[in-house]
């Protein structure tokens, strides 16, 4: 029984709604998914937006067997039976929730301690304050020693074929880019 590990949070806060999904093939694959809600919602109805969202997804991979990883005790809980649904679009959220779990083969709904999705839910509160119009790309690197005792090394990135070129082109060679848009965003 191959089984696909998903991890899953929802975050709702001043900058706005957000949602992060990480689904882990039973070969160990991960595939991370961000959305930013451009409409305002409660923590719970984004809990439980993330919740749909992660089943759409794991349903379009061709899951037939998942573990749902949640910090979100109301939401697990109310996917299990033991706390009930208060107000009309928490119980269209679980309807639908029901609905989609009877598309699996077999389904786990865990929960799991808020220190156990740290990652999930830094990247859930990053997901809330990205503009939506705008892709954005996260270069990690892992730094081996303090920066004051390290050796100074230029690294080269050809930013020519990335939508950030013509932004970096500017502060680099004073020039603007030719594409108005590009040229108004600077």
């Amino acid at each position: 029984m191959p089984l696909w590990k998903i991890f899953v949070d929802g975050a709702s806060n001043e900058n706005g709604v957000g949602a992060v999904i990480i689904l882990i093939s039973p070969q160990g694959q991960q595939l991370q998914s961000s959305l930013h809600f451009q409409f305002e919602a409660s923590n719970n109805e984004a809990e439980h937006k993330a919740m749909l969202a992660e089943l759409h997804l794991a349903r379009k991979v061709g899951a037939a067997n998942i573990e749902v990883h949640s910090d979100s005790q109301l939401v697990v809980k109310q996917i299990l039976g033991e706390y009930q649904t208060k107000g009309e679009k928490m119980a269209a959220y679980m309807t639908r929730t029901q609905d989609l779990l009877q598309s699996f083969k077999k389904y786990f709904i865990l929960q799991i301690p808020r220190e156990q999705n740290v990652f999930t839910d830094t990247l859930a509160k990053f997901a809330t304050n990205v503009e939506a119009e705008l892709s954005r790309v996260v270069l990690f690197d892992h730094l081996p020693m303090l920066s004051i005792q390290a050796p100074t090394i230029i690294n080269a990135i050809d930013y020519s074929t990335s939508w950030m070129g013509p932004l970096i082109q500017h502060p680099t060679t004073g020039e603007f880019p030719t594409d108005r848009a590009a040229a108004r965003k600077i």
